[in-house]
């Protein structure tokens, strides 16, 4: 075995991370991003050492960036693996799900409030904040209102409060909504994706300050191959993978699928994103606008300026990654 001398370390910079592994004993193996053994640029080989370092660009080997809620920034991650023998994949090697954080300053949301007094609650309002006689009289003489003293007599109020984002995520469940994650599954087995936004203490409301609406939805697999499922309205690109998605409540979505797989690919996953946007009223979301009769090979216009939101938040959510098998190759075989 080879043991490590200490823990991995991990550097984020602003346009890469890198990963150090120093060893007890000097090795020859590899270190490579998952699925990108192949791509000098995305390993790093190890002859006879004791120390190895990989820096990954966030621009190659499909390193995987997510937008997070809370806490609220962006994600950049990818899978390591160190490998102790210069061909083969032995019990003794490891794997690391390598992240960085770059945390978004936080959003404040303030509201200034104009309420319309009449002269009695003006006058009452004056003295409870210091005013004297000699001012309730000279503002009752002139028939004033709080906008004629001068700006330095009443300070203007302004209500600031933090609003929570909701945390989501993004399941494959067997048959149906209350059903267990998809971990194995065999190619035209009945699947549900659901989407999900929890407030911090894990429950999902029915009605909620925010609306969520499910966005460019892509199915991968490791390699970084990938087909758009929604466009960026949420509307079904082809409804024979997955069709236009129904809405249960505020914060949650989802919709019955068949399986499906790329050719020759064995693992498969979904990355999609989900907008945030303050509730006004009942939720309304671009993807109310998707055309039942769709074709497969056209897409509308963007209607996305009709529910524009500047104070939207938009986050990325993963399903798991699922081991999908042919037809022909049942899950009980194994």
């Amino acid at each position: 075995m080879q043991p490590f001398a200490g823990e991995p370390i991990l550097e984020c910079a602003a346009d890469s991370m890198s990963i150090t592994f120093t060893t007890e004993k000097e090795f020859e193996g590899h270190v490579y991003v998952k699925g990108h053994y192949d791509n000098s640029l995305c390993r790093i080989d190890a002859t006879l050492k004791k120390n190895v370092n990989l820096t990954v660009p966030f621009s190659l080997c499909d390193v995987r960036r997510q937008r997070s809620s809370n806490p609220r920034g962006l994600y950049v991650c990818m899978t390591v693996i160190i490998t102790f023998h210069p061909m083969f994949i032995t019990k003794i090697d490891k794997s690391y799900h390598v992240k960085c954080l770059y945390i978004e300053t936080d959003r404040t949301v303030t509201t200034r409030l104009d309420v319309s007094l009449n002269s009695e609650q003006q006058r009452k309002i004056v003295v409870m904040i210091g005013g004297d006689k000699h001012q309730v009289k000279a503002l009752t003489n002139r028939n004033g209102t709080l906008d004629d003293f001068e700006s330095d007599t009443l300070a203007n109020g302004v209500i600031t409060q933090q609003i929570a984002l909701p945390t989501c995520r993004y399941q494959v469940l067997m048959d149906g909504p209350h059903g267990s994650p998809v971990k194995y599954t065999t190619v035209g087995e009945q699947v549900y994706h659901q989407w999900s936004c929890a407030d911090e203490d894990g429950t999902v409301p029915e009605t909620n300050l925010y609306c969520t609406t499910v966005h460019s939805c892509v199915a991968k697999e490791e390699n970084g191959k990938e087909v758009q499922l929604l466009d960026e309205n949420g509307c079904a690109v082809d409804k024979y993978l997955l069709n236009n998605l129904v809405y249960t409540s505020d914060l949650t979505g989802g919709q019955m699928s068949q399986v499906f797989k790329f050719a020759d690919q064995s693992s498969l996953y979904f990355h999609c994103q989900i907008r945030l946007s303050l509730r006004r009223g009942s939720c309304k979301r671009t993807s109310d606008n998707c055309s039942v009769e769709r074709a497969r090979s056209k897409r509308e216009l963007s209607v996305a300026s009709q529910y524009s939101d500047i104070d939207a938040t938009v986050v990325d959510v993963f399903s798991q990654l699922m081991t999908v098998f042919d037809i022909d190759d049942p899950i009980s075989t194994l």
